[in-house]
């Protein structure tokens, strides 16, 4: 059981990193435009959404192959990367101080989980807004699982309480994230707003994932 929640763990690291560098790849193969601009070439970090990398036809009107498989491939490691961690989270923390927030972050993650599935094989530019109404879901979903994880981590007192901070400190990251959004003055500001929030999911599930698993005999 042990060696399976590690190599979950480790999955999970792996799998947030992978999500981030495989969309990294996709950008030079994006053919160019925005929702709002379809006019230029290539792919404007600060500018353009993650979406736009798994349209089936990018915004200026061309064919995008081999960036919408890049994002499709960096979407289902990231479900995965989820999943992987809601199991591990479930297997480790079996006391029954902790089973009720347990159920609650497991069931905050697989919702997110399911959420995503939907926003993959839903490209942007067919269905835009349905993608953005299950990608609000997925983002806002993790919030409970953030906040609650945080608070069993802080119970734990063998567990640096860093940890239980940090997890925490994202939950707060996706506040003013959804808030941002929604009163956004522009939809180049919402994408810098997505970047910053894809930045603290990079760093802060891997560090989560390899402290929780060099920890786990203290939960």
């Amino acid at each position: 059981m042990k060696d399976r929640n590690d190599a979950l763990l480790l999955f999970t690291a792996i799998g947030f990193v992978a999500y981030f560098v495989l969309n990294c790849i996709a950008m030079p193969f994006y053919p160019g435009g925005s929702i709002t601009d379809r006019s230029y070439s290539g792919y404007r970090f600060w500018e353009n959404f993650y979406s736009d990398l798994g349209t089936i036809t990018a915004w200026n009107g061309q064919a995008n192959v081999i960036s919408f498989w890049f994002f499709e491939s960096a979407m289902i490691v990231f479900i995965l990367a989820v999943i992987s961690f809601a199991i591990a989270i479930w297997g480790l923390f079996r006391s029954e101080t902790d089973k009720r927030s347990r159920n609650l972050t497991v069931f905050s993650l697989t919702g997110c989980a399911i959420a995503l599935i939907f926003v993959t094989f839903i490209p942007f530019d067919t269905a835009t807004t349905i993608h953005e109404l299950f990608f609000a879901i997925g983002v806002l979903l993790s919030i409970p699982g953030g906040v609650v994880l945080g608070k069993m981590l802080l119970k734990h007192d063998k567990v640096p309480r860093i940890l239980g901070r940090l997890i925490q400190v994202y939950a707060l990251v996706v506040v003013y994230f959804l808030v941002g959004a929604g009163i956004s003055p522009s939809l180049q500001f919402t994408a810098l707003l997505q970047k910053i929030l894809v930045f603290a999911i990079v760093f802060v599930f891997p560090v989560e994932s390899l402290a929780i698993k060099k920890y786990r005999d203290q939960l």
